[in-house]
């Protein structure tokens, strides 16, 4: 086994050259910043953290190219098809080194990266979506222990040394560099080799059947058992849904997602998979339901965030895999993932529509309306009024608040705020104090 370990990742270094490289080169650039005195705020580092960024940017697109290379064989020069790729790798470190760290360049870099994992897998699977998922899960999971004993050897080792035979200064950075070997070096490319080419077999251990079965899915079934205990408690006293719900009912719609991944593929072996595959749609849908309701209060309140907005998209993706699942059984899973890296790219890279954009602008529009409703907006400019009800001071405080977090650098600034204003208390802007914050909000420096 150790030795077809070391042939996969022989392979994987000619088939992924570039991730492998790219791999190590991020690994001595974190290695200098730990032994070079460093702050965010110097150019040097942020060229650094730049150019890391790029890198692992690098990675994933390299990776995705190369699979696209397989299932399609370009006919493209081979110095040619390697110059575009490194082209392209390092483009994000010229968008970010002349976007002077606009937070949208750096999230649009992470959504597509995001997305661009998601395709590889697309690209990768060709019929039994649920074998190959299954088989990425379990070649996952295996690395992921292998690495964790290995740093725990490693460290065994440099403990004795150092307690033994002679102590370093800042031994602690030896065991940080250990870890960001480990992750960014020896898990990425365990990750790769591990990657099956187009239309290879792949093989998985009875194991992890056993494991899914008897381990995984029953803890899930008791998560689901809880949830609509509470669902018919929210039924019969009429109580609002806790805020954590949105937490439990996350992880409820992940695990039927994972769980119609892995076990569609055992489907014909055992009447419980059916019957989880075929009515699991319908068990979550209400669940889905409750965690919406529980999302609208929340917003009704305290208005849109980036979590609440994210919560709502992946809940709308969660409802229509459901609802999808019902119709299209199998087949609903790679078409799934098409889906998925649209709602990523749609919420990290669209402008209006991202994580960033659209709360700023449901805040400011509530923030707007609740001051025209008490006569506290005109032309404009704000007028300071006190004798309004508790409820509007806290909405108002709530608005202000999540609007000046980062004005900065957003892209929507109501035209009723200035750099100026936001400076004073909210007292000196609306005319009644924040007594949570003492009546002092700052912008972030």
């Amino acid at each position: 086994m150790f030795k077809k370990s070391i042939f996969r990742i022989k392979n994987s270094i000619k088939r992924f050259y570039f991730p492998f490289i790219f791999s190590i080169i991020s690994f001595f650039i974190i290695a200098y910043l730990r032994f070079e005195p460093y702050t965010f705020e110097n150019n040097k580092t942020k060229i650094i953290l730049e150019m890391l960024g790029s890198l692992m940017f690098g990675i994933v697109f390299c990776t995705f190219s190369e699979i696209l290379n397989e299932k399609y064989n370009f006919k493209i020069n081979k110095i040619i098809y390697n110059f575009i790729l490194v082209i392209i790798s390092f483009l994000p470190f010229v968008s970010l080194y002349f976007s002077h760290e606009n937070r949208y360049v750096s999230l649009a870099i992470f959504g597509i990266a995001f997305s661009l994992i998601i395709m590889t897998l697309y690209f990768l699977i060709n019929e039994n979506f649920s074998e190959f998922f299954s088989y990425i899960f379990k070649n996952t999971l295996f690395n992921l222990f292998v690495c964790a004993i290995i740093f725990a050897g490693i460290s065994i080792c440099f403990f004795a040394f150092t307690s033994l035979i002679y102590n370093f200064d800042s031994s602690y950075k030896i065991y940080t560099i250990i870890v960001e070997f480990i992750v960014i070096v020896l898990f990425i490319n365990l990750f790769l080799a591990n990657i099956p080419k187009i239309n290879e077999k792949i093989k998985l251990p009875g194991i992890f059947k056993t494991i899914i079965l008897k381990v995984m899915f029953p803890i899930y079934f008791i998560l689901l058992v809880i949830l609509y205990v509470y669902l018919i408690k929210i039924l019969f006293i009429f109580t609002f849904p806790s805020n954590l719900i949105n937490i439990f009912v996350s992880l409820a719609s992940l695990g039927f997602v994972f769980f119609v991944a892995t076990l569609t593929q055992f489907k014909t072996n055992l009447s419980v998979i059916k019957i989880f595959l075929k009515f699991g749609g319908y068990v979550i849908i209400p669940l889905i339901a409750m965690q919406f309701f529980a999302i609208y209060i929340r917003v009704s309140n305290y208005g849109l965030t980036t979590a609440r907005y994210a919560s709502i998209v992946l809940n709308i993706f969660a409802l229509f895999f459901a609802i999808y699942h019902i119709a299209r059984q199998e087949k609903c899973l790679k078409n799934s993932l098409i889906v998925l890296a649209s709602t990523i790219f749609t919420l990290t890279v669209l402008p209006c529509l991202n994580i960033l954009d659209l709360p700023v602008l449901q805040q400011t529009y509530c923030l707007e309306k609740i001051l025209k409703n008490n006569g506290m907006l005109e032309n404009n400019k704000i007028i300071k009024k006190n004798e309004i009800n508790s409820k509007d001071k806290e909405r108002i405080i709530s608005c202000f608040r999540y609007i000046v977090n980062d004005f900065k650098n957003s892209n929507f600034k109501p035209k009723f705020l200035n750099l100026d204003l936001i400076y004073l208390s909210t007292e000196e802007i609306f005319g009644f104090p924040d007594d949570k914050l003492n009546s002092k909000l700052r912008v972030r420096s």
